[in-house]
């Protein structure tokens, strides 16, 4: 991997964790003290794994649905744009792939 890749990866990773850590801010309650620990552990590392990435991605979503369920708390619109602003990482899409390919390698 050259150095200008490793870069673009790392900034891609640094994009997702960014955007999950947005999430923090709209409140702890909206997140599993699990996914808050995931989330803290995985600060730092270079590379996460699908399972990470697929995790962090679907905490996101659940908490920005949970925080758009209290009354009086967000438009759809809003709660739409922040799902799909974590969705739209590539990372996140790769992790997907990787994982759907991975079971159909195991149920073949």
């Amino acid at each position: 991997m050259t150095q200008n890749n490793s870069q673009e990866v790392r900034l891609q990773h640094d994009a997702l964790q960014r955007s999950v850590e947005e999430l923090l801010a709209i409140g702890h309650q909206y997140f599993l003290p699990e996914a808050v620990e995931l989330l803290r552990r995985t600060r730092d590392k270079k590379r996460l794994s699908d399972d990470e990435i697929l995790l962090l991605t679907i905490t996101a979503a659940q908490a920005a649905r949970a925080h758009y369920a209290e009354p009086g708390n967000r438009s759809a619109k809003d709660t739409l744009d922040t799902i799909l602003h974590v969705l739209d990482h590539e990372d996140v899409i790769r992790a997907e792939y990787n994982k759907l390919y991975s079971i159909f390698r195991g149920m073949a």
